[in-house]
């Protein structure tokens, strides 16, 4: 259920700070172009969700079929987008919606080393915080594979709102709360 209608296979949930976004690339099932379901519900979920850090997550690393999607993650601010299906590791930084440089773009991890080919076995490592993420690729035994770091997020998240109750002030006699 927390995952929604299963016919779609998108859907969106926060996790402190972060607003984490898994979208379907399948495109020729849900449509990813825009105009499409699939789309314009990205567009109004990442309106609902601003000035967070952004995670999205599809199964294919492919860019053609899924550039608009990109497109809008890109138009966010989105931070971190995490695709699978190549049996391989992949670090790439500062991507547009094509797969081009760009320096406002976002990090993608391409992690396709759990599967039944490839010859680098392991695990993405990701430790959210408030306003920035670590990763480390942690490889089985004999990996020799090693990929590290940290990046703020594009979107600073606003300062938790004060619970402190107010004070009465008061200027000549009269009170200001």
């Amino acid at each position: 259920a927390a995952a929604g209608d299963p016919g779609k296979g998108y859907y969106s949930f926060d996790l402190g700070a972060w607003h984490l976004i898994a979208l379907n690339s399948n495109c020729g099932d849900v449509g990813c172009a825009t105009g499409s379901a699939q789309e314009e519900w990205l567009r109004a979920d990442l309106a609902a969700h601003p000035d967070r850090c952004l995670l999205a997550y599809w199964h294919h690393d492919t860019f053609g079929p899924t550039h608009d999607l990109r497109a809008d993650l890109l138009a966010a601010g989105a931070d971190l987008l995490l695709v699978g299906h190549t049996h391989a590791f992949r670090n790439r930084d500062n991507l547009d919606a094509s797969g081009n440089d760009d320096p406002n773009g976002y990090r993608q991890f391409t992690v396709g080393t759990g599967g039944k080919s490839g010859g680098t076995f392991g695990v993405l490592e990701l430790t959210l915080h408030t306003s920035s993420y670590d990763w480390r690729f942690v490889g089985i035994p004999g990996v020799s594979l090693t990929s590290t770091g940290s990046e703020p997020c594009h979107a600073v998240p606003p300062p938790p709102a004060d619970t402190t109750p107010p004070t009465d002030v008061a200027i000549d006699g009269r009170s200001l709360t």
